[in-house]
């Protein structure tokens, strides 16, 4: 744990561990939705965004705001300040039990999240043998860290928690259950990510991530109607591929049409464009990053840092 205030209910208190853990997705207490965010140089990247489906999903399940968006912002840069982390990951949530409306953020430095204890030479192949427990807390793996085909990149399992299709699929819902349990069977076996599957068998997403994967020069990734949500960095990684001239189709894919890839890749506001090169305990493709991943890895990562820039001052 390193966050130092928290803001909850417009105070910011200690972050003690057992508030952090009682105020994480599927833990909550009520409906309400959710927001992940990149703090690069002090700057959130594509703020607008996040605060765009924040609204929208409050509006989907007629929750009442508790603040203006404007208020919000203020709310999220005054934690950045007030907890001092020039690289950190945010996370809003507004909810709504019997009796009101709640809002908290939690301010994290960037590189910290709960993940698995592995040796730094292991092979992500699954099912390892691991001298520690399955969950600590241990680095994640920064996009910056994967360069050319050397990038290792992250593993994968498909999961046997199937993601139940609802008119809500489409919001960053609080109701993270099913992801939470997949996730913690992924951990428990030796993989960095489950993948869950919808009740017809096609791939709906990962459990924090959505899914990509290349065959013979086309990009593909579930469609929203196979139930995922349509993330910010999902979209803004298919606005890149157009842009550099790269087929993207959104698609109703089963999982062998992930492991005869060539190539994959996962997506989300922490990991931005994250090489998957195992799926199962087998490689997909060389095993390694390949060149459509590293195109869109590096495209997105300027974008993140015309964004963000280095030299950016306290907000």
């Amino acid at each position: 744990m390193n966050a130092k205030k928290i803001f909850l209910d417009g105070k910011l208190i200690d972050a003690r561990k057992e508030l952090l853990e009682s105020l994480a997705p599927g833990i909550v207490k009520g409906k309400g939705v959710f927001e992940t965010m990149r703090v690069k140089a002090w700057r959130i990247f594509v703020l607008e965004n996040h605060m765009e489906r924040l609204f929208r999903g409050l509006r989907t399940l007629n929750i009442k705001a508790p603040y203006s968006s404007k208020q919000l912002e203020q709310r999220l840069y005054g934690i950045i300040k007030v907890n001092g982390y020039k690289d950190a990951r945010l996370r809003l949530a507004v909810w709504k039990n019997e009796t009101r409306v709640h809002a908290a953020i939690v301010c994290q430095k960037y590189g910290n999240v709960r993940g698995r204890c592995r040796h730094p030479r292991r092979s992500h192949g699954g099912n390892a043998r691991l001298r520690h427990p399955a969950v600590c807390r241990s680095r994640s793996p920064d996009p910056q860290h994967f360069s050319g085909v050397s990038g290792r990149g992250i593993s994968a399992v498909i999961s046997g928690v199937r993601r139940p299709g609802t008119r809500y699929s489409h919001i960053k819902s609080l109701d993270y259950l099913c992801f939470r349990h997949a996730y913690a069977e992924a951990l428990k076996n030796g993989f960095d990510e489950a993948i869950l599957l919808n009740s017809r068998g096609k791939i709906v997403e990962g459990s924090r991530t959505n899914i990509f994967f290349v065959k013979d020069g086309i990009l593909y990734t579930p469609a929203v109607s196979c139930g995922c949500l349509n993330g910010i960095t999902r979209r803004m990684v298919m606005r890149l591929a157009r842009r550099l001239g790269i087929p993207c189709k959104a698609v109703a894919a089963d999982a062998r049409g992930l492991l005869e890839a060539d190539e994959a890749f996962v997506t989300n506001a922490l990991l931005g464009v994250m090489p998957l090169t195992r799926v199962n305990g087998r490689a997909i493709g060389r095993g390694a990053a390949g060149p459509i991943t590293e195109k869109l890895r590096k495209a997105y990562l300027t974008k993140l840092q015309l964004s963000c820039p280095a030299n950016a001052k306290s907000v």
